[in-house]
């Protein structure tokens, strides 16, 4: 077996891992919070995020400039690890138990789950994006749209996996100490991942070359490209979008299950349904990638979302909210993913790590972030209900086909141009 199908297959177990310790993380964390807050707080804490993911990012760009990407992913799985590991146990019955008097501290209880909502927020998209950075950064475009659907698939099933865990266990094991239970899979996370790298064949592109080492040579770079502000405003438009689908989701869930344990294995069961749902699409990635143009991919997409939502707000119901959430997760963790990340792959080291994270995490998060902010003020000001924020969700679609259109024209030709440059390499080696 050689070196190019062991880095893959050590990839694909780290990223089922990984997405394994996020499929319990996630709705413990969520259930967690609405034990001590209301569905609409989490706009405060979604517009929190920004100062938190830019002080993140400074510290990444200068660990890869200094220690490489294998380095820094080991760095960001273990501080993803210990900032876990503090709500967990704050939350837990464990601490209770030794330490009485905690359960007495409603503020730091508070802080606790407030803390781990944020948390919950950051890291998986940290670590998930430093995942794909090394996917794009092994592949060229052909071979991403063949490898991209089974690294994707087996994320969908760490995923499923862990929600189903959440599901079974979280009433007899307790909802906070599933998550420090999940906490064990980032080990072999780390390991996989580390072994991935080691054995990857195109080490050339997982290394930064002379300007790409500066560390805010990220920012200049997508400032100065039309092709990256695409992407980001793409990105952007996708979370002011599941900013928006999100509360309605939760409030409806919140009203129909006010028990924590219940509204646990609801909320670990419509994350399982997602990643389900999420893993049967990514069988047929790599054919549709195939099929259709990543232009025509990235119009049908958006599309698809004004339908879901254009339900929710005809019909406004816990079913209706549900669905048009689990499909945006959906089609996110899937079709979206492996179009959003092909887009990187014809680009450079700097594009790849540095403007990837910004647009990926900063990006991604300040604009959920800023979108929730704007939202939350307008709502203590009895300026809007919640029955404004799918119209919200919709104007950000009717904007992304048109964005999308735009972007996938520009990646034709980039792709085009590396296929060009890539043949002129093969044939000056041989």
């Amino acid at each position: 077996m050689n070196r190019n199908v062991l880095s893959y297959l050590t990839l694909l177990l780290s990223g089922f891992c990984l997405t394994a310790n996020y499929g319990i993380i996630r709705p413990a964390m969520d259930s967690l919070f609405l034990v001590h807050f209301d569905a609409t707080d989490r706009l405060w804490g979604m517009a929190a995020l920004p100062v938190l993911v830019t002080l993140l990012l400074w510290p990444y760009n200068f660990a890869l400039a200094r220690f490489g990407a294998r380095r820094t992913v080991a760095g960001s799985t273990a501080l993803s690890g210990a900032c876990l590991l503090v709500p967990g146990l704050l939350l837990s019955d464990w601490a209770v138990r030794l330490v009485p008097a905690i359960a007495s501290y409603d503020g730091l209880l508070k802080s606790a789950a407030f803390g781990g909502y944020l948390i919950k927020e950051v890291y998986m998209v940290f670590l998930v994006e430093q995942f794909w950075s090394f996917a794009t950064s092994s592949n060229t475009v052909e071979g991403g749209k063949k490898y991209f659907g089974g690294l994707l698939i087996m994320g969908g099933l760490g995923g499923m996996a862990g929600n189903k865990a959440q599901a079974l266990l979280a009433t007899s094991v307790g909802t906070a100490e599933m998550t420090l239970l999940a906490l064990l899979l980032l080990v072999p996370f780390w390991l996989l991942i580390s072994t991935a790298y080691t054995l990857s064949p195109a080490q050339g592109r997982l290394r930064p070359k002379g300007g790409e080492r500066e560390v805010g040579v990220g920012i200049r770079q997508l400032l100065t490209s039309r092709y990256l502000v695409l992407i980001a405003l793409v990105v952007g438009l996708g979370q002011m979008m599941v900013a928006c689908l999100d509360v309605v989701f939760h409030d409806k869930v919140l009203a129909a299950y006010p028990a924590l344990d219940q509204r646990s294995v609801f909320l670990a069961d419509v994350w399982f349904y997602i990643n389900g749902g999420a893993t049967l699409m990514q069988i047929v990635t790599p054919v549709v990638l195939r099929l259709f143009s990543v232009r025509i991919l990235h119009i049908v997409l958006p599309v698809s979302h004004l339908a879901t939502v254009g339900a929710s707000l005809a019909f406004p119901f816990l079913a209706t909210a549900a669905f048009a959430f689990a499909w945006f997760k959906a089609v996110d963790y899937s079709l979206f993913r492996a179009c959003k990340d092909l887009l990187y792959v014809p680009l450079d080291f700097s594009a790849r790590y540095r403007v990837k994270m910004l647009i990926d995490f900063v990006i991604y998060r300040s604009t959920k972030a800023t979108t929730a902010l704007a939202l939350a003020a307008l709502r203590s000001l009895s300026l809007v209900s919640l029955a404004f924020f799918p119209v919200v969700a919709l104007a950000a679609a009717a904007v992304w086909v048109a964005a999308g259109a735009s972007l996938g024209s520009q990646f034709s030709k980039l792709a085009s141009r590396s296929a060009d440059e890539a043949s002129d390499d093969d044939l000056r080696r041989r």
